[in-house]
């Protein structure tokens, strides 16, 4: 690491606890920090702390959302290094298109947060222009991993509560197509269709397991 590097970091986490661990497990390894909790508090850190990297929650609530937060930051301070942190396995199951963030933002899951190390792995990745080290959307990890992409689409939709019917239609395909992808979901993930188990249900069950519950465009 470049010793002139000045290791300024604003960490923007609505949720307490997330933005206290982050804090407590990063400024021993050297970064001055300033937290905020909404964009707008960002914005205000942003010009007043000038921070080299900035760690921006994709579900900030109440306001602009962590890839508009990016976008913000990528256009107004581009020589921030990003990373996103998310629960979300993938931006299209946190309901946004695969190419949503700016180029040279790091995509990294919540379950890493109480490894320090990582996080500090990846803030220097982005910082050196190594952002595609750090896109854990392209490494699915757990029980999902089995899944094709269309799967985990599909699966992410049955989990915000939609119909067969609503996603075609959302996907722009048939209903055969949706429940052909369903049959595969269950196989991958070993479900028995017409066992003691709802199918659909335990599939969801084992996506919350994995992501937590996937909120609904505009919730």
């Amino acid at each position: 690491m470049d010793p002139q590097w000045h290791r300024k970091l604003l960490i923007v986490d609505d949720d307490p606890l997330v933005g206290r661990m982050l804090r407590d497990g990063l400024a021993p390894l050297g970064f001055e920090i300033r937290e905020a909790t909404s964009a707008a508090q960002a914005r205000r850190a942003l010009r007043e702390f000038d921070p080299d990297l900035a760690v921006v929650d994709l579900e900030l609530r109440g306001g602009p959302s962590g890839v508009d937060l990016a976008h913000v930051i990528h256009a107004e301070h581009p020589g921030v290094g990003i990373v996103i942190l998310t629960r979300f396995p993938d931006l299209k199951s946190a309901g946004y298109a695969d190419d949503a963030l700016p180029p040279g933002v790091g995509f990294v899951r919540k379950d890493v947060v109480e490894r320090p190390e990582e996080i500090e792995a990846a803030l220097n990745a982005v910082a050196g222009n190594r952002s595609a080290d750090v896109r854990h959307d392209n490494v699915v990890a757990g029980d999902l991993a089995v899944l094709t992409r269309a799967q985990r689409e599909v699966l992410a939709l049955v989990a915000q509560g939609y119909d067969n019917e609503a996603i075609a239609e959302m996907r722009s395909c048939s209903r055969s197509s949706v429940a052909n992808l369903l049959v595969g979901i269950y196989r991958r993930l070993g479900i028995e269709q017409g066992g003691l188990l709802n199918p659909r249900v335990e599939a969801v069950r084992r996506y919350t397991a994995s992501v937590g519950l996937p909120e609904r465009p505009g919730e």
